[in-house]
């Protein structure tokens, strides 16, 4: 697990960093399931968006 981020003198949880990670992971497969008309197929696209971006959340702190 990472220790907290000094960003000019402020000191950030690393849970931001996780977070930050997860939208660079996340915004390509966000347009990836958009060119392939993936968000047609479910009931509230922005809950299985959010859940989507839950689950790399998840996989990166796991990872990390």
């Amino acid at each position: 697990m990472w220790r907290e981020v000094n960003l000019f003198g402020v000191y950030l949880p690393p849970l931001l960093a996780y977070i930050a990670a997860a939208i660079v992971v996340h915004t390509p497969l966000h347009f990836l399931l958009a060119r392939s008309r993936f968000w047609r197929w479910t009931w509230n696209p922005p809950l299985a968006e959010a859940g989507i971006f839950v689950c790399v959340l998840g996989l990166i702190v796991v990872l990390l």
